[in-house]
């Protein structure tokens, strides 16, 4: 069909249907630039795991880093952990080392699933080791940060990401805690358990079995003594490594 096109006394243009016709306003259309809104706990996680050696185990030098991150397209919650998980958390099949360092960083996360700003006193971050003591994590440097503006507008500035490094001594199972304002965030708390490092003999120990009966010298009738070997920790090793040589003096 065909419409005629009339002005009417308020400025709208109006066809010959008598439907209003919109027109837009002057400087129409602009852009609006919109921020994220405040972090939520519930929205932010935990994410990039990954595992660094001790330099003992390294021959002295810096040991290489075995991270389990991947690179998300968007800031995305933590998948749920499984019932069928490992305790070994975000690590995957890499568990650390004692003497070894865990870091992790927490991503803020708005209710809207927008890379949120975070302030550095909301954030708590601790590790409870196998013996009950609770470990504190100071926050490392070179977290991502929001440009500082957009076209004129002030937008919110400041870091979205903080990480976290725990120094493993202790073998056995931790479990690391993340707070955002006081909650849990997505991911927290989770388990990983630490290895113990390689035996040395310093921290090893021959023990005798005992027995009521003193030894007697017979060539048929073997004694026989458990060597324990520890780590440079103490902690008592799961696995071999050092070469066993006896002698009877």
């Amino acid at each position: 069909p065909t419409y005629e096109l009339t002005a009417t006394d308020d400025g709208a243009i109006a066809n010959s249907a008598g439907a209003l016709e919109r027109t837009p306003f002057p400087g129409s259309p602009f852009s609006v630039h919109v921020v994220s809104g405040e972090p939520v706990a519930e929205c932010s996680y935990l994410a990039g795991w990954s595992v660094s050696e001790s330099k003992t185990r390294t021959g002295g030098k810096e040991g290489k880093s075995k991270s389990t991150e991947a690179k998300p397209q968007a800031p995305a919650p933590a998948p749920e952990p499984s019932a069928n998980s490992s305790n070994n958390g975000g690590l995957g099949a890499t568990s650390p080392v004692a003497g070894g360092s865990v870091s992790v960083r927490i991503h803020g996360v708005d209710k809207f699933n927008n890379t949120a700003v975070m302030q550095e006193n909301a954030i708590v971050a601790l590790v409870v080791s196998p013996n009950g003591t609770e470990t504190p994590l100071s926050i490392l440097g070179g977290a991502k940060t929001t440009p500082q503006q957009k076209d004129g507008n002030k937008a919110a500035t400041g870091k979205t990401q903080f990480e976290f490094r725990y120094e493993a001594i202790l073998s056995g199972s931790h479990e690391l805690r993340a707070f955002l304002n006081g909650e849990h965030v997505k991911g927290s708390p989770i388990e990983f358990t630490v290895l113990p490092s390689a035996a040395i003999p310093q921290q090893s120990r021959l023990v005798a079995l005992e027995s009521d009966e003193p030894l007697v010298a017979d060539l048929d009738t073997p004694a026989t003594a458990h060597l324990v070997t520890g780590d440079k920790y103490g902690n008592p090793c799961v696995t071999g490594g050092l070469r066993v040589a006896g002698r009877l003096m």
